[in-house]
């Protein structure tokens, strides 16, 4: 299937973001953590899982249509949807672990137009288009651990 290294890079990389956000858990020894930064590295952890899983999801999908590799790109892009829409859904059930409300508007306004995109693709079946798709797909839990990484504080030794 066109694209298969760059699916299978993208697996590899959400499943190392996911991995990381699992080792800034193990690292940090605050004696606290606030309702926001366990929301974002719980988050961190499941949506690389997610996007591992859809990154892989098109060689499966190429050979359950017997090779029609417009049709599993379609597939593939409609899982892109479903996931993002699932995901809107979780965050807005858990908007209180936010910091700011203004976040919730702001994360709906870019799943909106990611879903779009994806849907678009749904109809043309474009291999580049669900690159990008995938690329924006990860682009969540790399934001969120950026600023988890921007957040954590480690313990200075001799203070």
């Amino acid at each position: 299937m066109t694209g298969q290294f760059f699916f299978t890079a993208i697996a590899g990389l959400a499943l190392s973001i996911a991995g990381f956000g699992a080792l800034v858990a193990t690292f940090r020894r605050d004696a606290a953590w606030s309702r926001t930064e366990l929301w974002r590295l719980r988050s961190i952890v499941l949506l690389g899982f997610v996007c591992m899983f859809l990154a892989l999801a098109p060689l499966p999908l190429y050979y359950a249509v017997a090779g029609d590799e417009m049709l599993a790109i379609r597939l593939s892009s409609l899982l892109l949807v479903i996931a993002e829409v699932w995901e809107v859904r979780n965050a807005l059930a858990e908007r209180n672990e936010w910091q700011s409300r203004d976040w919730v508007r702001r994360y709906i306004a870019v799943a909106a137009s990611q879903v779009a995109f994806n849907l678009l693709n749904v109809a043309l079946g474009s291999v580049w288009l669900l690159m990008i798709g995938l690329l924006t797909r990860l682009s969540h839990p790399a934001l969120l651990f950026i600023r988890v990484l921007r957040d954590f504080q480690p313990p200075i030794a001799g203070e």
